[in-house]
């Protein structure tokens, strides 16, 4: 993807997981991996951040996945 059309993923009426979402089809589309990890890491106007993440396949033997940084969610109290 150049980076004019990454670009463009901000003209899109929808939500920070679609868009997420939409990038890893897009990608598994044209690279057809074996495993994939798409971390979204988004900043939205009202200044609440949301971090997507979307994973498919299986991880490699001998592969070491980096941590993402963020903690899993608890639920609320």
């Amino acid at each position: 993807m150049s980076a004019e059309r990454i670009g463009s993923i901000l003209n899109y009426g929808t939500f920070n997981e679609a868009c997420t979402v939409m990038i890893g089809d897009r990608l598994i589309k044209s690279l057809a991996p074996t495993w994939i990890r798409v971390c979204g890491y988004w900043y939205p106007r009202s200044g609440t951040p949301i971090d997507v993440f979307f994973e498919r396949g299986k991880v490699p033997k001998r592969v070491t996945v980096p941590d993402t940084g963020v903690a899993n969610y608890r639920g609320r109290g």
